[in-house]
């Protein structure tokens, strides 16, 4: 095993930077000692080579990760210790900051270009102020990830959001477990829509891939965290949208209710 440990201070081959010695996902590669005879021992072998290998696995992702984003710059009280997802405008890790487990969501090159040349905004910023509006809500709290912090913005480091990290599984992969959704998913999925459509907020990313669901309590509760999506209630594209979108809130909340009705037929489907 010797050999394996990384120092994550170097700049690697592929110009990544990863800021320090400290991987919790390298911890005990190391191996030293006499292993003596017998099943237990050789048991306890088995799961330390095996947490090995998947720390292993979990630094490769994230350099795999880094790479795709062209490299990381990050902050010496921010490390991450594996990829926790990823879309077409980012990826997410799940990280150490501070000593707290975060959500970090880095975003593409590309996706950054794009979308402020769409919305002449900075795509973490825009998405921190509209995470924001939505936890100013009282009745939304229990639904939507709390925003932390924004780092980049300045050129200091890699542009990036920080947020709560939601342990928890994708809304579909519950349906499909649990042969259709429970009753709180559904509940709460109306009062998420309901409470945005009263405060004005339209277009929420409530894709059944995307919204996640964690168990509190015993109870099961959708949370909403990806908020980079700009509403074309808020910029209409064309003169087409901004006509259409002069109508009622029930019109500017159409495509919500119709997402929240594909939550319901899908768990339908999975209770057959």
């Amino acid at each position: 095993m010797d050999g394996i440990k990384r120092d994550w201070n170097a700049s690697l081959s592929n110009g990544i930077e990863l800021n320090a010695d400290r991987s919790p996902a390298l911890a005990g590669l190391s191996f030293t000692g006499k292993v003596k005879g017998g099943l237990w021992s050789r048991h306890n072998l088995f799961f330390t080579l095996a947490n090995n290998l998947n720390g292993m696995s979990k630094m490769g992702n994230i350099e795999s990760a880094a790479a795709e984003l062209g490299g990381l710059r990050l902050p010496q009280d921010l490390e991450p210790l594996e990829v926790a997802g990823q879309g077409s405008r980012s990826i997410t890790f799940r990280a150490n900051y501070r000593g707290d487990i975060l959500a970090m969501k880095v975003y593409k090159p590309d996706a950054i270009k794009q979308f402020k040349k769409k919305h002449n905004k900075n795509i973490a910023v825009s998405e921190m102020s509209r995470n924001r509006a939505f936890r100013k809500i009282p009745e939304l709290l229990p639904f939507i990830a709390k925003p932390i912090a924004v780092m980049g913005h300045d050129g200091k480091s890699t542009l990036m959001f920080l947020q709560e990290f939601i342990d928890g599984v994708p809304l579909k992969e519950l349906a499909e477990r649990n042969k259709g959704l429970p009753d709180s998913v559904l509940e709460a999925g109306e009062t998420i829509v309901r409470n945005a459509e009263l405060n004005e907020l339209y277009e929420l990313d409530l894709s059944m891939d995307d919204v996640l669901v964690r168990k509190q309590a015993g109870v099961w509760t959708p949370v909403l965290h990806d908020f980079n999506h700009v509403p074309k209630v808020e910029k209409p594209s064309n003169s087409f949208f901004a006509r259409a979108f002069k109508g009622s809130a029930e019109k500017k909340s159409k495509r919500d209710y119709q997402l929240l009705e594909q939550w319901r037929a899908y768990s339908q489907k999975c209770s057959q």
